[in-house]
């Protein structure tokens, strides 16, 4: 790495040297996978830096610089699938994955269109592009959507999961412009990961399917949220530590019944004035820190089967009463 830091600060001195009136003639080049992206970046706007223009993204085969409005054909290149002169891709059918990085750092990324083929979408597979509009076709076969999927994402608004995803793995929504969120009808849904909505600042509510039983840590925390709720006969089991801290504009949450848990710090700090259990609560433990610093929550009723609360899980509570 710190050979090519070197290389590259000498191209810069050199194409101070060269004439203005240099014409670009290569249409696309492909730099090495194990460069780091943003490195590789520069390199392709130092060297190239009499090119009209520089669109670039980068995936498993390495950085990919495509200068001017056309595409070198390579049909043994991943990055045949790079966005048309309007920003937009369609993937292909034959394709049953959206490979990891694949889209990673394309900034030129506008739309893209997933066939109902498609199973999985990979690791970081749209992290940081561009990205305005995602949909599916219908009676899509997704499963899954990887880890940091869509990860800063800032353009990305709306996103509607289809039917079959069961697993929203770690971070995928993180730091992402999502304003909105929706599950198509009969969301088979079970896992929301890690961090998957942390810092969505502009995510105001969220229906969660029925079939969800765990939200993971930390998994909505500084996000923008005034509004969850939960379908009927939610089969939720555990909510883990974290998971709204410092929510500060969630004002209400009505916890379902077959909730057992709810980790240590999951609402501390949040805006919540009220919490509601539904009838036939099933909770047992609230861990330490729960309503830390709710300082809007004056009150809160105790489900009769709870049988262990944490430390200070109401400390910093403004004349908070609860009863059991």
């Amino acid at each position: 790495m710190h050979f090519l830091t070197k290389t590259i600060q000498k191209v810069f001195f050199i194409s101070l040297l060269l004439p203005s009136e240099i014409k670009c003639e290569t249409q696309s080049i492909c730099l090495g996978a194990s460069s780091a992206p943003q490195l590789m970046k520069k390199f392709a706007l130092l060297v190239f830096f009499s090119c009209a223009e520089v669109k670039s993204s980068y995936g498993s085969k390495g950085y990919h610089a495509s200068l001017g409005n056309q595409k070198k054909d390579n049909d043994d290149n991943d990055y045949d699938y790079c966005p048309d002169a309007v920003g937009h891709v369609k993937w292909p059918a034959d394709k049953t994955a959206i490979p990891n990085k694949a889209f990673i750092y394309c900034s030129n990324l506008a739309s893209i269109i997933i066939p109902k083929e498609v199973t999985y979408i990979g690791v970081n597979s749209f992290a940081y592009s561009g990205l305005q509009s995602i949909s599916f076709e219908p009676d899509s076969e997704l499963e899954l959507i990887g880890h940091q999927a869509f990860s800063g994402c800032y353009n990305l608004a709306s996103i509607i999961i289809p039917r079959k995803v069961t697993f929203i793995e770690p971070r995928s929504f993180q730091n992402s412009g999502l304003q909105t969120m929706t599950f198509e009808p009969g969301s088979e849904l079970e896992l929301i990961g890690d961090d998957a909505f942390f810092f969505c600042k502009n995510l105001a509510s969220i229906v969660i399917p029925r079939n969800v039983t765990s939200i993971g840590w930390a998994s909505f925390r500084y996000s923008g949220l005034q509004n969850i709720t939960f379908e009927p006969d939610s089969k939720l089991e555990f909510i883990d530590d974290y998971v709204f801290r410092s929510c500060y504009n969630l004002t209400s949450i009505v916890i379902p019944r077959k909730v057992t848990s709810i980790g240590y710090a999951s609402f501390h700090s949040s805006g919540l004035r009220n919490i509601m259990f539904e009838p036939g609560s099933e909770l047992e433990l609230i861990g330490d820190d729960v309503f830390r610093s709710c300082k809007n929550l004056t009150s809160i009723v105790i489900p009769r089967k709870v049988t262990s609360i944490g430390v200070f899980f109401i400390l910093s509570v403004r004349s908070a009463k609860y009863h059991v």
